[in-house]
């Protein structure tokens, strides 16, 4: 299971410039959908040198599959 995702130079715009910031994305409270195991509920951050920045939380409450043989 992917517990989180890292980007160390990911574009964030500040003003009009975009500067290369380290970025990241945390996953967790997996469970079975539709025979698939997920994540429910993630949160993405900018790490700043103050400390992480997030800036969007979710949670999934519905979900569905097309599956394309």
């Amino acid at each position: 299971m992917i517990e989180s995702v890292r980007a160390e130079a990911r574009g964030r715009i500040v003003g009009n410039v975009t500067v290369p910031t380290a970025w990241e994305g945390r996953w967790h409270d997996y469970a079975w959908k539709q025979d698939l195991l997920i994540p429910l509920k993630g949160e993405v951050a900018w790490l700043l040198p103050e400390g992480p920045k997030p800036y969007w939380r979710g949670h999934i409450t519905e979900i569905a599959y097309e599956f394309v043989r």
